[in-house]
């Protein structure tokens, strides 16, 4: 799953959603150089991970994914995730996806203090570009995958056009909805162990 679902399971705790959120920018130990409840939301994020990345119903949805995207194919469908809890967002959270969105990115700038460069560069593109609520749309989507292949291309050289996966989604949401939604079931249940 991609920042939204990540932030929706730790939101109950500011430095556990600072550590969701700046995950991806730490690599193997170096969570022990951050504050405890920081490092504490590493590890949350890497559990949930683990735990979406190795799930039956998440392996269906990447089966259906991988003949056109192969190795990129749990990429495009974190991304779908993301867009199937937004879009369904007033279902899971009592706040409005953008004030959901604009409440998390407000109090992730409380931490950045915390965060290395390229987080806190990623940090500001979320905020000034509406990443969060956009993840409602599928022009919010392709946009993000588009990025995506951008920095794809740049780091790797293959031109992979990622953002073309929407089609995908869109003539077969109805499945990814179904996968995504008892599968979310799942890991909300789970999430308050990925903190112990």
């Amino acid at each position: 799953m991609n920042f939204l679902a990540h932030f929706y399971l730790s939101d109950h705790h500011d430095q556990l959603l600072a550590g969701n959120f700046v995950a991806d920018f730490v690599r193997g130990k170096k969570y022990r150089l951050y504050p405890e409840t920081i490092g504490q939301g590493i590890i949350m994020h890497r559990k949930i991970d683990t735990f979406t990345d190795s799930h039956p119903l998440t392996r269906q949805s990447i089966s259906r994914v991988r003949p056109r995207f192969g190795k990129l194919a749990g990429v495009v469908v974190d991304m779908f995730y993301d867009y199937l809890l937004a879009s369904d967002w007033q279902n899971y959270h009592r706040q409005p996806l953008q004030q959901f969105a604009d409440n998390t990115c407000q109090r992730l700038q409380q931490q950045a203090r915390h965060f290395p460069e390229q987080a806190v560069y990623v940090l500001g593109h979320m905020q000034r570009y509406n990443w969060l609520a956009n993840y409602a749309r599928i022009e919010g989507i392709r946009a993000s995958l588009n990025g995506i292949s951008h920095r794809f291309l740049a780091r790797t050289g293959a031109n992979i056009e990622l953002g073309s996966a929407t089609d995908l989604l869109v003539a077969e949401e109805q499945a990814f909805r179904q996968e995504f939604s008892l599968f979310f079931e799942q890991i909300r249940a789970a999430a308050p162990s990925f903190t112990s």
